[in-house]
């Protein structure tokens, strides 16, 4: 799998944080996209995967996709939800695809954010983005943004 460096979020960030949430390094300004879509027309992935094991004391990690009119991510909506992961999981290795649905207008940003959640993490990394194609099981639920729009499961 490869990825383009302009559609990487995280590379190798550090999620040894305390409990919180944390936005990913970069985000993806759509701003001159018409309409603001992702990959219209082609199937994209959003790819995350833990480089380094998390370690603490039973920590979790929650990673969403989210979109905002901030560039910080603020007051984001939702679109991806991994749900709370426990820290015993999240070793090297472990990663998640997603299926990006390319029928949803998005606000101007596009990142991640990672929810430290139970308590502290001491160590860990990780490494996320958008990637054309996958040799992972896809295992994310689709959560839509709204009623109009529509929910994927």
């Amino acid at each position: 799998m490869l990825f383009d460096k302009q559609l990487l979020w995280s590379d190798e960030q550090d999620i040894s944080q305390t409990e919180a949430t944390y936005a990913s390094t970069n985000v993806l300004d759509l701003e001159k996209a018409s309409p603001r879509q992702i990959g219209p027309g082609n199937e994209l992935y959003v790819f995350w995967q833990i480089i380094a094991a998390v370690t603490g004391t039973s920590s979790t990690l929650q990673v969403r996709l989210v979109n905002s009119a901030a560039a910080g991510l603020g007051t984001p909506t939702v679109l991806l939800d991994s749900g709370a992961i426990a820290e015993a999981v999240l070793i090297a290795g472990y990663g998640i695809t997603w299926v990006v649905p390319t029928d949803v207008l998005l606000l101007r940003y596009v990142g991640l954010d990672y929810t430290i959640g139970t308590a502290t993490t001491d160590g860990g990394t990780i490494t996320a983005g958008i990637v054309a194609s996958t040799d992972t099981k896809v295992k994310g639920v689709w959560t839509g943004v709204s009623a109009a729009i529509g929910n994927w499961a």
